[in-house]
């Protein structure tokens, strides 16, 4: 739809450079966004993105309520993320 359209492009644009693999198997400093993110709670997702977290810039004063909503809308179309395996599960010393 044009609403995710827009989603996709605010989500490249605002979000990518935390969230986005710049290249294939780079890690990403965010962690990859999908369906389920935020337990696939929209009000959640939307409470993250206005107000950050500890490692999140808030977004409130930059995105308008509507490029939020296209944001989120755009996210419900993506798979669901792959789980991040760590260090300690692939057995590496500690």
């Amino acid at each position: 739809t044009p609403t995710q359209a827009q989603g996709r492009v605010l989500l490249s644009q605002s979000c990518g450079v935390c969230h986005l693999q710049p290249a294939m198997g780079a890690k990403t400093y965010g962690p990859p966004l999908g369906r389920t993110t935020a337990a696939g709670n929209d009000e959640a997702m939307r409470i993250i993105i206005v107000n950050g977290s500890e490692r999140m810039p808030a977004f409130k004063y930059y995105l308008e309520p509507a490029e939020i909503d296209a944001i989120i809308a755009y996210l419900r179309t993506l798979p669901a993320p792959a789980a991040v395996a760590s260090t300690e599960s692939k057995g590496a010393p500690q």
